[in-house]
């Protein structure tokens, strides 16, 4: 179960890889709508599940926005769940580009932009964002 979850994942970068060259920094600025989100993780038991359902419904809707001057802000949705509410991106947040690798990292330069990894790329014509760290895929709109 969970090599198919990383087999996905891994072929799912590899499209990133071959298919974002389009996607530069100018393309990037603006908001993002999360239209969907999905993870990958197959839940145990129902609390388990209860989580999960609880992130999709945090993410769906949040909105992702990239300033041209480097700001990033990550608004939530008001029906977050209160965890979400605790996800604390600062205001001053900054993020860079990296278009070689199709990667997007937020944070600050005294932190190495730390906060948060985002891999980004084109399938089948729609955009994804992938957060590194906890593999939650999301599918954006604009």
């Amino acid at each position: 179960m969970y090599m198919r979850t990383y087999f996905f994942l891994a072929l799912l970068l590899l499209s990133f890889s071959s298919n974002a060259q389009n996607l530069g920094k100018d393309q990037i600025v603006g908001s993002w709508i999360v239209a969907e989100a999905k993870i990958s993780i197959k839940p145990d038991n129902p609390e388990m599940q209860k989580q999960i359902d609880a992130v999709k419904q945090g993410f769906t809707n949040a909105v992702f926005e990239f300033s041209a001057s480097g700001n990033f802000t990550l608004i939530f949705p008001p029906n977050t769940a209160a965890f979400f509410k605790e996800l604390y991106i600062p205001k001053n947040s900054k993020w860079i580009i990296s278009e070689k690798n199709h990667t997007i990292k937020i944070g600050s330069k005294s932190d190495g932009y730390s906060l948060m990894q985002i891999e980004y790329g084109i399938v089948n014509n729609d955009v994804y964002f992938l957060i590194d760290e906890s593999g939650i895929l999301l599918k954006m709109t604009r």
